[in-house]
């Protein structure tokens, strides 16, 4: 074999390990790259899981404030026998976003059912304190009474109306 016949067989294994190593390091980088990516959807997984979970906290938060409002205005207005029209303004400011957050059932409670009754509230306070003269102490008083028991059985269902709100998956 002469000298020129070495030089290209040396040239031909040459190119066949230099093709090798470029394919072992296009492999290599390759399979990083493709851990990157797992690593990558891996990251995306958990940052749109922990997205979900802020969300559902958010809504949390926002009906959380809506049942503590109207348990506090519930309870005022057992306490005072009344619900004033800054109760009122109070009350209709806190529920106001309900019909986004709440059923349109939940809403409907909130704005027409629990909200008559804290009128029917107020109405027979301003009755006492005005001692109509058409009706005797002991029918205002049976409607004071009642008005004031409605509104209680309110403060007792209201953990119902707004149970399945407030539960966050553990």
């Amino acid at each position: 074999m002469n000298p020129s016949d070495w030089l290209a067989l040396f040239n031909s294994v040459v190119t066949l390990i230099a093709a090798a190593v470029a394919a072992v390091v296009t492999y290599v980088i390759g399979k990083g790259q493709a851990d990157i990516a797992r690593q990558q959807a891996a990251a995306a997984d958990r940052e749109a899981k922990t997205s979900h979970n802020q969300l559902k906290l958010d809504l949390f938060e926002r009906r959380w404030g809506v049942y503590d409002a109207v348990s506090k205005a519930i309870a005022n207005a057992v306490h005072t026998g009344d619900f004033s029209a800054e109760d009122e303004r109070a009350y209709l400011l806190k529920i106001r976003g309900a019909r986004w957050i709440f059923d349109h059932r939940t809403d409907a409670y909130l704005k027409n059912e629990l909200y008559q009754v804290f009128n029917e509230l107020h109405e027979t306070y301003v009755a006492s304190r005005e001692r109509e003269a058409r009706s005797s102490d002991t029918e205002r008083m049976a409607k004071r009474n009642a008005a004031t028991k409605a509104v209680t059985d309110h403060f007792l269902a209201i953990d119902e109306k707004f149970g399945r709100y407030l539960q966050l998956e553990t």
